[in-house]
């Protein structure tokens, strides 16, 4: 994928991972860990463009309602909803969509 950006010598990654990964939520620690990975290879991911005009970035969109949230238990719902911005699990891929349009088009 970079080779053919570097070809261009213009691109945007933009990686979604979970903010599970950053987090480690109880009760799902088999589910955070390869989020965990997504995020921390997309640092090294990121370097390998260098003096190109390259950016990789990853977001971490919460969990969203109500494809996750049905399949868990209420204590952890209640664990993770206050360490959410605004109380509110994210309406992906909607939100999620629209936020990596965002971020592609600040990077330039």
């Amino acid at each position: 994928m970079i080779a053919g950006l570097k070809a261009c010598t213009y691109g945007r990654i933009v990686i979604i991972a979970s903010i599970a990964g950053k987090e480690g939520n109880p009760y799902a620690s088999f589910y955070a860990a390869p989020r965990a990975g997504v995020g921390s290879i997309t640092i090294p991911f990121g370097k390998e463009p260098d003096g190109y005009d390259i950016a990789v970035n990853y977001l971490m969109p919460t969990a969203a309602r109500p494809a996750i949230i049905g399949q868990m238990i209420q204590e952890h719902i209640d664990y993770m909803l206050p360490k959410i911005p605004r109380n509110q699990f994210v309406g992906f891929p909607e939100k999620g969509i629209h936020s990596s349009v965002v971020l592609a088009k600040a990077l330039g």
